[in-house]
C-alpha cells in the first residue's frame, strides 16, 4: 500500500478517533431501548477505539511498532500497566476487577493512539478538533445553568441511569456541574487566538475567561473554582511575554468580571461557593471529613494488602457495607452508593488498588511526565508550541480533578491520557527537527 493511500486511511481513522474522544467528553447516553451499561455512547466509543487499533496495526504495523519501540515512555507506561494486571490476583470480586481493568486498558490505548495520531496528522486538524469539543462542551455548561431542571427530565429517559442519579442529587444540592471540565479548554482558546487570531484575540479572551468562572463560582463545585483558578493563572502566566502591554489590562478585566460574577450570584442565592469553602453547612464539613476517612480506609487496606493491593476495583470490596441504611430515595441511594464505592483521589485509589508496588509506577510515571513538562514549559510561548503548552496546562488542569474527586473512568480520566498521548507525540516530532 503506497504512502498516499495510508495517509487517507490515517485521515479516516482519525475522524473516527476524533469522534470517540467527542462521545467520551460528555455524559454516557443510552444508545439502546434496553437501558443496559452496555449500550451507551461510552461502550460504542470503547469499540472505536479498538477497532481504530487494529486497523492502524493491519495498514502501519511495522511504523506503528517502530515508533512504540522508539518511544521514551514505553517502559514506565508498561510497568504501570503491567502492575494493574497483576492486581488481578489479589481480587476478591473479579467483575468489579473486569470493570476497571477496561477503564485503564482504555485510557493507555488513548494515550497510544494520541501519540501516533499527532504525528502522522496535521497539527491543525487536531487543534481545531480541540477548539470546537471545547466549544460544545462551554455551550453545554451554559445551557445546563440556565435550563437544568428542564434539561435533566429531558434527558431522564437517554442519560445513563447513575448519571442522571447525580445530577439529580446535585441539583437538590444547589450544585451545578455535567464534570466536563470545560476549564481544560481555556489554554487552548488563550493561545489559538493569541497566536493565530491576535485582532480578536482580546474580546474573545476575556468573555471566554470571565464566562468559564462565571460557570465555576455558580457550580458551587470547589474543586472546579480550584481549577479554574490553576489554569487561568497558568495560561495568563505564560501570555504575559506574549502580550506585555496587553496582559495587565487583560487581568485587570478579568478580575472586575469575576468580581461582578460573584456579586451576582451572591446577591441572587441563599448557598454559594464561598458558603461552601467556609464549610458553613454541616453536609460540607461531612464531605471532608469523608475524604480523610479514606486515607483510613486505605491504610487499613494497605496493611492488609501492602505490595499489590486489593486488585483493580476492588476498594469498594472492603468498604462499610451499611452505606445504603435509611436512603429510600433512589437517586440518594445511587448517589451514596458512588460515593462510597470510590476513595475520591487518584493517590489513594491507585495505592490500595494496586498496592505499593503499583503506586510506586504510577508515581514514577508522573515524575516523567511533570520532570519533561517542566523543561519544555521554559521555552518562550509562540506560535510553534502554543499547542504543546496549551496541552501541559490542560493535562494537569484535568489532573488535578483527580487529586480530590473520583478518577477511575474514561469519561473522568481519559482526556487527560489523551493530552499525555498528545505531548509525548508532540515531543518527539521537536526532538526529530
Amino acid at each position: 500500500m503506497n504512502k498516499t493511500n495510508i495517509y487517507k486511511i490515517y485521515l479516516a481513522v482519525f475522524y473516527a478517533f476524533c469522534f470517540s474522544l467527542l462521545l467520551i467528553k460528555f455524559p454516557p447516553f443510552n444508545i439502546s431501548q434496553f437501558v443496559s451499561k452496555l449500550s451507551t455512547t461510552h461502550v460504542l466509543a470503547k469499540f472505536m477505539l479498538l477497532f481504530i487499533s487494529v486497523t492502524l496495526v493491519i495498514i502501519d504495523g511495522k511504523n506503528v511498532l517502530s515508533r512504540l519501540k522508539q518511544a521514551p515512555f514505553l517502559p514506565l507506561l508498561s510497568v504501570y500497566f503491567l502492575c494493574g494486571s497483576i492486581s488481578v490476583f489479589e481480587a476478591n470480586d473479579i467483575s468489579f476487577f473486569i470493570q476497571q481493568y477496561q477503564n485503564v486498558v482504555f485510557g493507555i490505548i488513548m494515550f497510544i493512539l494520541a501519540y501516533l495520531f499527532v504525528i502522522k496528522i496535521d497539527t491543525k486538524k487536531i487543534i481545531t478538533f480541540i477548539i470546537i469539543v471545547g466549544l460544545l462542551s462551554l455551550l453545554s455548561d451554559v445551557l445546563f445553568i440556565l435550563f437544568s431542571s428542564s434539561l435533566l427530565i429531558l434527558l431522564e429517559e437517554y442519560i445513563q441511569k447513575e448519571m442522571y442519579a447525580l445530577y439529580s442529587f446535585n441539583l437538590n444540592e444547589n450544585k451545578y456541574n455535567l464534570y466536563l471540565s470545560t476549564e481544560i479548554f481555556l489554554p487552548f482558546f488563550l493561545f489559538y487566538i493569541a497566536t493565530y487570531w491576535k485582532k480578536r484575540w482580546y474580546i474573545f479572551s476575556i468573555i471566554s475567561t470571565v464566562l468559564m468562572g462565571f460557570i465555576a463560582l455558580f457550580s458551587n463545585f470547589r474543586t472546579r473554582l480550584i481549577q479554574f483558578v490553576f489554569v487561568s493563572m497558568t495560561s495568563i502566566y505564560y501570555l504575559r511575554s506574549t502580550f506585555k502591554k496587553s496582559i495587565i489590562p487583560l487581568l485587570v478585566l478579568i478580575l472586575i468580571g469575576a468580581s461582578l460574577s460573584f456579586m451576582v450570584i451572591r446577591s441572587n442565592t441563599s448557598f454559594d461557593i464561598l458558603d461552601r469553602f467556609i464549610l458553613s453547612d454541616e453536609k460540607d464539613v461531612n464531605t471532608i471529613l469523608y475524604r480523610f476517612d479514606t486515607f483510613s480506609y486505605a491504610s487499613s487496606i494497605l496493611q492488609a494488602k501492602p505490595l499489590f493491593g486489593v486488585g483493580l476495583g476492588n476498594y469498594k470490596f472492603y468498604i462499610n457495607q451499611r452505606k445504603n441504611a435509611g436512603i429510600r430515595d433512589e437517586a440518594s441511594r445511587l448517589h451514596t452508593n458512588e460515593t462510597n464505592d470510590n476513595p475520591h483521589s487518584v493517590f489513594i485509589q491507585i495505592i490500595t488498588e494496586t498496592g505499593v508496588i503499583g503506586f510506586i509506577s504510577f508515581i514514577a510515571l508522573l515524575f516523567y511526565f511533570l520532570k519533561n513538562d517542566i523543561g519544555l514549559m521554559k521555552n518562550q510561548i509562540d506560535s510553534k508550541n502554543s499547542f504543546l503548552f496549551s496541552c501541559i496546562i490542560a493535562s494537569w488542569t484535568l489532573f488535578l480533578y483527580g487529586v480530590f474527586n473520583p478518577f477511575n473512568t474514561i469519561f473522568l480520566n481519559g482526556w487527560f491520557w489523551y493530552f499525555r498521548g498528545t505531548i509525548e507525540g508532540i515531543r518527539i516530532l521537536n526532538s526529530k527537527s
